[in-house]
């Protein structure tokens, strides 16, 4: 959505304002060196939800290899099962 608006929008200070949002996204989200696992581990903490939303909403965020690495990392922080 940000990247259709960014791209896309007639206004300029919708593109703008597109743009910066884009610019924050990639900042906290797209190096998951960056990323606080805590967000990950309070979904695991709510009983509705556990370790499948987290792998859905991580495989959404993600490619593939980087979902395999922040799965495990978010486990390892966790501790056994």
């Amino acid at each position: 959505m940000i990247s259709m608006k960014s791209n896309n929008s007639t206004s300029v200070n919708q593109r703008k304002m597109a743009l910066s949002m884009k610019k924050k996204q990639q900042k906290y989200w797209g190096n998951i060196n960056n990323i606080n696992l805590m967000l990950f581990i309070v979904v695991l903490l709510d009983p509705r939800h556990k370790w499948k939303y987290v792998n859905w909403i991580i495989s959404r965020s993600y490619n593939e290899e980087t979902t395999q690495e922040l799965c495990s990392r978010t486990k390892n922080c966790v501790g056994p099962k």
